[in-house]
Formats: C-alpha cells, structure tokens, sequence
C-alpha cells in the first residue's frame, strides 16, 4: 500500500495548495507566454539553482551540510539539464507523427490527437526520460498513473487535479531523503527534521509532476470538445523523402523508417502491457512502443541503431527490444560473405559444409532458445544478441581476409 495522505497528517494547507490542479484556461495561459516554466528554469538556472529549486531552498541549505548528499543532489541536476539540452520541439514533432499509435489516424486540422497510449508513450519517451536519475526514479510510476488517470478526465470548467499523486514507499525513498532516518523516528525525537523531510518528499513530487505538465503545454495542443472534454494533439508533419541529384527518388528519411509498421509492429503488443501499471482509468489497448532503434533527430549524437538505450526502457517501464534494423545488415553480411566458404565444391559436387556456418547455426539456436526464455530479462537478451552479432562480424571479416589472401 502506497504511503497516502493521512501518513502525512502534519502537513499544513500551504503544502497541499500545490496539488490544487490548473485549470484548462489556466493551462492555455500558461501556452501562450511560459511564465514560469520549469523548463525555462532547467535551461536557465545553475546546478546549485536548480537542485534548491526541486527540494525546497530551507532544504537545500541542511543538505550542503551533508556533502554525500548534496552530491547525489548535484550530479542528478547536471543529468537533467544534460538531457534536455538535445531536445528540439521540431524534432520531437516528428518522432511523434514516426512512432506514436495516433500516426495511423488522419490528421484533423493539420493535427493528431492524442489517446493515452500516445500520451504514456510521449511522458516516457521526454520528460520522464530526463527525470530518471537518483533524485526523482522512486517517484515516476506514481505520477505517471497519476497524469494519465487525470489528463484524459480532465474538463474544461475543472482543475485537472485536487490532491497529491501517492508517494512511494519510505524503503523506495532516494537515500538523501532516507538518510535523516524514518519518519515515525523524526516526528517523535527530531519534529523539525520529520518537517524537512516531508518538505523534500513534497517538493520532488511537485516538481515532477509540474514537470511533466509544462513538456505537455510546451509541444502538445490542447483543445476542449463538445463534451467538455480536454484534448491533446500535436501537428501533423508529412514524411518527407530527399531526393538525389539527377532526378533519381532518394531514401526514405530517418523519421519514415521509423513508422514503417513492418519494424514497429513488433513493438506494439509489448507496448500495451508494459504501459498500463495498473490504471483501470486507462484505455491503453493501442500503445506501441518507441522505435528505439532508429536515431532521433532530437538526440544529436547518437551512434549507431544498435546501441541500446536503457534510460529510456527503464523510464517508459518497457522492455528493451532487440535491435531490428542490425539484424537486417547482419543476415545480409553473413548471406555475402560467408558465400565464398560455403561455395567450394567437392570433387563429387556436393558442397561442402562449413565450422563457421555451422557455429553461427549453434549461436542461432542460443540466441532463439534467450529470447524465448520469458524468465530471462530483457537486457539480457539484448546483451546476448548483440555479443553473438559482433562475433559474426568479427568471423566474417576474418572469413573475408582469409579469402583475400587466398
């Protein structure tokens, strides 16, 4: 059972008047002229700023005192800032139109809307992504459920929330939260470190939560229907293919390959049960999940598709997919250059069979038999294909080289 409410009776109004909602005109405002968006302040303000800024500054200064702490405190700070510096609306746009389930929609008015699968899959793909570190990990399942159970409730002569989204257990408290001791503990010897740590619990939620609602004003639509509905939607982008000089229709960009259903598809099912924690308030039967194999215009940098990115798997709660677009060249590499081997004839012209397609058939077998081990996790998986990849890569150079010299 989540620690609720009443665990926390102590607290004053002032600290539950933060999770008294915006309204829908309140949001709409705050679209128009992003007066104090914390995405601004991520910009803007110094480790040091920011971190006083997401525990509370009272707080703040008690953990200067702790440098083990404040560390801790410091570091997720530079992550964050680290992180959202690669974003780029523009680009985000367009991994929405590429990998979100709404992209199969028409456009309407030259924009998509948004169900809460695409949502799920937007807050874990961005602002949960660059919250996942030391300070703020423990505390995204319960504002995601949290978000989505209220975003698609939401109307427009409402505030989108009254209360606090549930904290997390205190064993699943950060360690600079826990290291002043247990609550119980604090309120009857120490009242006034009991008061800063439920300061810094609230603080952190608050954060996370405003958060993820300014990454929401700042790239998605938002519209009230007939119902009295809020919706979400964000602007269509056509896909675009570059053309090469001499007239010849050029490759499909990045972004298209990314919604080509053929390497989606796989990701889709997996999606759907990764996504829902739980929220009988979500109708997420369409989610699909983020093509993390193809490099997004929005993470400049990035090397090459078979790089797995595990900060993401682990803040959208999904599961880490087998590399797709690798698998393609690797087959190809194995059928071209194993083909000089496997072609030699006997005098009796059978051809002859050789160790090294024989040992890539044994790799095969063992990276079938990990896959389809559902007590395997998936990073392991991940890691076991891309270890039997490499050392194909490596046998047909080898093969290539050896060719050569003959």
């Amino acid at each position: 059972m989540m620690m609720g409410h009443s665990y926390y009776g102590s607290y004053v109004d002032d600290e539950w008047r933060k999770f008294r909602g915006p309204t829908f005109r309140e949001l709409l405002a705050f679209a128009a002229k992003k007066e104090h968006s914390l995405i601004r302040k991520v910009d803007l303000c110094t480790t040091a700023q920011l971190s006083a800024l997401v525990v509370g500054a009272s707080v703040y200064e008690v953990l200067t005192d702790l440098p083990e702490q404040s560390a801790v405190v410091l570091r997720a700070m530079e992550t964050v800032k680290r992180k959202q510096t690669k974003l780029n609306k523009d680009n985000i746009h367009k991994w929405m139109n590429a990998n979100l389930p709404s992209k199969s929609s028409p456009p309407v008015n030259n924009k998509r809307f948004m169900k809460n699968g695409d949502m799920r899959l937007f807050l874990a793909r961005y602002p949960f992504r660059i919250l996942d570190n030391a300070v703020f990990r423990s505390f995204i399942p319960n504002v995601k459920r949290f978000l989505i159970a209220h975003l698609f409730q939401f109307r427009g002569n409402d505030m989108l929330y009254s209360k606090a989204p549930d904290f997390p257990l205190e064993e699943d408290l950060p360690h600079f939260i826990n290291v002043l001791g247990t609550q119980r503990q604090l309120e009857r010897n120490y009242p006034h470190l009991a008061r800063m740590k439920q300061e810094m619990i609230v603080n952190v939620t608050h954060f996370a939560l405003t958060y993820c609602l300014d990454w929401i004003c700042e790239v998605c639509i938002l519209t009230c229907n007939r119902s009295g509905y809020v919706t979400y939607g964000y602007p269509y982008v056509e896909k675009r293919k570059k053309n090469k000089e001499g007239g010849k229709s050029g490759q499909e960009t990045a972004d298209s390959l990314a919604s080509d259903p053929e390497i989606s598809k796989k990701r889709q099912a997996e999606a759907i049960g990764a996504e829902q924690d739980g929220n009988p308030h979500c109708l997420s039967t369409d989610a699909e999940l983020p093509n993390t194999n193809v490099p997004s215009g929005d993470e400049p940098g990035t090397s090459s598709a078979i790089r797995v990115n595990v900060e993401e798997a682990e803040a959208a709660g999904s599961s880490i997919n087998k590399p797709t677009a690798p698998t393609y060249q690797q087959s190809s590499l194995v059928e071209t250059e194993a083909q000089p081997t496997s072609s030699k004839v006997s005098p009796s012209g059978n051809i002859l069979a050789t160790k090294d397609l024989t040992a890539q058939n044994d790799w095969s077998d063992l990276v079938d038999a990990a896959l389809s081990d559902p007590d395997l996790p998936s990073q392991y998986k991940t890691m076991i294909r891309c270890l039997v990849d490499s050392n194909n890569d490596l046998k047909n150079v080898y093969a290539s080289m050896k060719a050569l010299k003959s």
